[in-house]
């Protein structure tokens, strides 16, 4: 998966994917649905909120459930 960035964006990430990111749309739509602060933008922006885990923890958790096979 390739990723422009990382940002903290008040209580969560964002992780910007560039356009030739291998996202699978079935684990992306399983993910936004079970994690209730989660959000996909057309951009390419994914959102993600913070638990205990700390920012890149929950970056990476979040991309390693929505990448493509």
């Amino acid at each position: 998966m390739l990723v422009v960035s990382i940002d903290k964006a008040g209580n969560g990430v964002a992780v910007k994917l560039s356009q030739n990111a291998r996202v699978d749309p079935e684990k992306l739509m399983s993910y936004l649905a079970r994690n209730e602060g989660a959000s996909f933008s057309p951009s390419g922006i994914l959102r993600v909120e913070i638990g205990n885990e700390g920012p890149i923890t929950a970056a990476r958790q979040a991309l390693e459930e929505v990448r493509a096979s």
